[in-house]
């Protein structure tokens, strides 16, 4: 019997390796004799054969496509193993010979295996998963068991189909949400609404946009207010209150009220288009566990061959078969795939963008966490600790001097100089004619007086003297952190504006939180002095700090840390932390940092604040956990039906059934968290309660012209 076997198994895998070559040129001569050649609207012309077609610029085009000629295929072959399987009972039941016709269309489903199972054979000299289901496909051709052979390979091809859904629809959880711009958008035209495509929006054109219709574009508000639900990019689960010149974004929904946005980006370079574009790159990336479930599954192969092959003289053909069969194949891998791509999902959900799915496991290993300071745990608005007067001058003139200088500026220093001249309802002039230095400071000249603000530096440099007591101050704030800029008018200095940077709020919490994970090193490392380094590091209670340290100098702290078997997060946000970001094991990055620090980073919290850090390091435990179970529930079922095969009788029919049911429990498990956040997410929307619509004024009287 086992000779037949191999003769039969050699047959058929040389029969599917011809089909392979026949097919695609038979396939190609009937589409050209079935369709007329397509001319060229530019040249008038046929194209060349050997032209190559341009591939589509959306690549989510381009993977649509393919899933659905995968679909197209699996459900031709779906058909196939249907017929097959009711030939092959009816002649179980009726009449034999009727059996036999099954064994085409079976051959046919399971072409691919074969071909695949040949090459590793033959070419590769290897032996990989199709070469077992290939080797149970030929011996039960020849032992006769058809029925059980088809019905097999009708559950196989019902898989497939099953699993092509569920990774279609996670991948398109995951990315084209973000893809799923309005087609159309309303336009402010000489006081009129106009709708027109997204396609021809414009920067600078105003969209208008109402109550319950997302917001198409990214820009700024320049009239009205609106409730805006934000979760779909910062993860936020309370609607924001939005009004002129604040910020928003494509693809978050306007639930209440009445708002018109100046477009600053639309179509495929708003932040929702980028973000898909990263994500659909994300879900190519295979984990560790993927990987070892791939070579786990190659590895095995050999071992289950030789046992099945050891079986066969004292167990008979079924029970060998079954022990075969209990390999557990692509279902692994296949069902981590599916655990990955939902957690990129819940991720996303939340407001963190992850470009690499491997971190999950990578922040299982994390014991050491490096803050950038400046940025990362202080934020980049500055606020006005202190104004210092010379004698002769108050305050406000002091303010009032340093605000005309900075109102056309847009620098954080500029924005908390005109924020407090706001509060105090200062008058301010046009600004004269503007001078800057780069690095030092800046001049212009107003009704024949020359004001300059800038550094002690900037100050010396055009031979202004400074009093002592200046000297003081500078000293003072430059041991505290704090930024000192000087007010000069004409060659006099009248005093100066202290700032400071605040710390962001939330940075207490996440310390405490990421103790809680059991992460055992908290540094913080900054460019800035070291007393206030030392009192941030102090005040959160962080393990070690270093000042006044070189961007060169954070990447070698980090290798460092490495050469000490650390394994290393890095959060920061600057161009200067790009060179750390890139060495790190894990690298993360705000939203609103710096172009260069988001694309270097890993993962970017879109909130632009460190408010969903430690939600990472529970996604990893929750990751971990979950894939454990989805193993489990995969391989219980396959070690009973090895050990029920060796012990308990059990033929191929119970292999197959226990098989099934360890897959659908994989799945089952792997899905399980976002079906959990989608109840979460939609209970929460339920709980919105909008506030009073707020209807923005008339456009005509509004905007600018």
């Amino acid at each position: 019997m086992l000779f037949e076997i191999i003769i039969v198994s050699g047959f058929f895998l040389y029969t599917g390796n011809v089909i392979r070559k026949i097919i695609p040129d038979s396939k190609e001569w009937l589409n050209q004799r079935r369709t007329p050649p397509k001319i060229d609207r530019v040249t008038n012309k046929i194209p060349k054969k050997d032209s190559p077609a341009r591939l589509p610029d959306n690549p989510s085009a381009e993977q649509k496509h393919t899933v659905v000629r995968s679909e197209r295929e699996i459900n031709r072959r779906l058909v196939a193993s249907s017929i097959s399987t009711l030939l092959s009972a009816a002649g179980g039941l009726y009449y034999p010979p009727l059996a036999l016709t099954s064994i085409p269309g079976l051959v046919y489903s399971g072409s691919d295996i074969f071909i695949s199972a040949y090459r590793s054979l033959f070419k590769e000299k290897k032996l990989n998963v199709d070469l077992t289901i290939a080797v149970i496909i030929t011996a039960c051709i020849a032992d006769g068991l058809l029925f059980i052979c088809n019905l097999n390979a009708l559950l196989a091809m019902l898989n497939r189909k099953l699993l092509l859904k569920i990774k279609d629809t996670s991948q398109h959880d995951v990315i084209d949400i973000y893809r799923q711009q309005p087609h159309k958008a309303w336009v402010l035209d000489n006081g009129l609404e106009v709708e027109i495509p997204v396609e021809l929006l414009k920067q600078g054109d105003i969209v208008v946009v109402k109550g319950g219709e997302p917001i198409p574009v990214d820009g700024a508000i320049c009239f009205g207010r609106a409730l805006i639900d934000q979760h779909l990019l910062t993860g936020e689960s309370q609607p924001a209150e939005k009004g002129p010149d604040e910020k928003v974004f494509a693809l978050t929904l306007v639930l209440s009220g009445r708002v018109g946005i100046r477009v600053e980006k639309a179509g495929q370079e708003t932040t929702a288009a980028q973000i898909g574009r990263i994500l659909n790159q994300t879900t190519d990336l295979k984990t560790d566990m993927q990987l070892w479930a791939e070579e786990a599954g190659k590895k095995a192969v050999p071992p289950f061959l030789l046992l099945s092959g050891i079986c066969l003289p004292f167990l008979g053909t079924t029970r060998a078969l079954a022990v075969l069969n209990s390999h557990p194949k692509y279902k692994t891998t296949i069902t981590t795939y599916i655990g990955v791509l939902n957690f990129l999902s819940i991720a996303s959900s939340q407001g963190i963008l992850i470009k690499d799915g491997r971190v999950f496991e990578l922040l299982k290993k994390v014991d050491t966490v490096v803050f950038d300071k400046t940025g990362t745990l202080t934020e980049n608005k500055m606020y006005i600790s202190k104004i210092h007067a010379c004698e002769g001058y108050e305050e406000d003139d002091i303010l009032t001097f340093a605000a005309i200088v900075e109102q056309r500026q847009t620098h954080p220093i500029a924005v908390a100089i005109l924020q407090e001249a706001a509060v105090r309802q200062l008058i301010l002039p046009e600004s004269g004619e503007t001078e800057y230095k780069i690095g030092y400071g800046l001049a212009i000249k107003k009704n024949k007086e020359t004001i300059r603000v800038g550094s002690i530096r900037f100050i010396e440099t055009e031979d202004i003297p400074i009093p002592p007591g200046i000297k003081e101050i500078q000293e003072s704030c430059r041991q505290r952190g704090h930024f000192f800029i000087l007010v000069a008018v004409n060659d006099v200095t009248v005093g100066g504006v202290e700032l400071h940077a605040g710390v962001r709020k939330e940075v207490g919490a996440v310390f405490k939180g990421l103790r809680h994970h059991k992460i055992n090193s908290l540094y913080i490392v900054s460019g800035d002095h070291e007393i206030p380094t030392k009192r941030l590091s102090d005040a959160l209670g962080a393990d070690r700090y270093f000042a006044e340290v070189l961007p060169e100098d954070k990447a070698n702290l980090i290798e460092q840390l490495q050469k000490e078997g650390r394994t290393v997060c890095f959060v920061g946000d600057g161009i200067n932390d790009s060179i750390a970001l890139k060495k790190a094991d894990v690298s993360v990055s705000l939203r609103g940092a710096s172009t260069i620090a988001t694309d270097t980073a890993q993962i970017v919290l879109m909130d632009e604040s460190l408010h969903r850090f430690c939600t990472l390091f529970d996604l990893a435990n929750d990751y971990d956990s979950n894939m454990k179970k989805t193993f489990i529930a995969v391989l219980i079922p396959h070690f009973i039906g090895f050990f029920g095969a060796l012990f308990l009788d059990f033929g191929l029919l119970h292999s197959i059934v226990l098989n099934q049911s360890g897959l659908a429990l994989g799945v089952g498990n792997a899905i399980l968290p976002r079906v959990q956040q989608r109840q979460k997410n939609s209970k929460s929307l339920q709980d919105k309660t909008p506030l009073v619509p707020a209807q923005g004024p008339s456009p005509a009287a509004d905007v600018p012209a």
